[in-house]
């Protein structure tokens, strides 16, 4: 369930603010930013869902069961016919449909629910991520990573791509994708997220938050009494 996956995805942010002393405006970028490029390398649940459906739904045209195989292309030409209206569609164009946005190509006949209407929804939420390349006569369907030259995509490449969009979408960040930028030219200023040796919690905590550009100073002043200084 998408809904579920994204509660999910709230929960363990806000534990994670918690337990590693992050301030409430740590952007939630951090979070999803491979270890590597300087962030926490949480896997986003929400994103893995869309994964999951289309590349299930690919691997099941693809099986090498031929009852699974039948079963899939059946039920797709079946959604396809009911939401479009074309009882006579072929595999091809059933296929086609589901690379199309949900607004689009289908008739007045009234919304079902399906497992490939739920392929077809995931596919646009990682519609720059990833594109369908329809079967042919030698060649069976693919589900590829875009700018990639034909890369088949998988669920463990696809969390490296959404690693990279939340990188991006920090860079751009007029603060804290400053720390973002000299982190992922450096791998060397970011050993010590990984390992942790010489470095007390509390000192790690401070360094997390002073390479997230998020310690709370001006804070300082209402958590100890007697304190007057900026």
């Amino acid at each position: 369930s998408k809904t579920w996956a994204k509660n999910v995805d709230l929960e363990v942010r806000k534990w994670l603010r918690i337990g590693l002393g992050l301030s409430k405006n740590t952007n939630q970028h951090i979070f999803y930013t491979s270890i590597d490029t300087g962030g926490l390398g949480v896997f986003e649940l929400s994103r893995d869902v869309d994964a999951a459906l289309v590349c299930s739904g690919v691997r099941m045209l693809n099986s090498k069961d031929t009852f699974v195989r039948d079963v899939a292309g059946a039920s797709l030409r079946d959604t396809c016919a009911k939401r479009t209206g074309n009882d006579a569609a072929s595999f091809e164009t059933s296929f086609r449909w589901v690379s199309l946005p949900p607004d689009m190509g289908d008739a007045a006949r009234g919304d079902i629910s399906s497992f490939w209407v739920k392929v077809r929804n995931a596919r646009r939420n990682l519609d720059d991520l990833v594109s369908l390349a329809a079967p042919s006569f030698d060649s069976p369907p693919k589900l590829l990573i875009k700018g990639s030259n034909g890369a088949p995509a998988g669920i463990r490449q696809l969390r490296s791509k959404f690693a990279e969009v939340h990188l991006r979408e920090l860079s751009s960040l007029k603060d804290q994708g400053k720390t973002a930028n000299a982190c992922a030219q450096s791998r060397e200023s970011i050993s010590w997220l990984r390992n942790s040796v010489g470095l007390r919690d509390r000192e790690w905590r401070f360094a997390l938050n002073a390479r997230t550009n998020s310690l709370p100073v001006r804070a300082v002043r209402g958590k100890h009494r007697g304190y007057s200084g900026n």
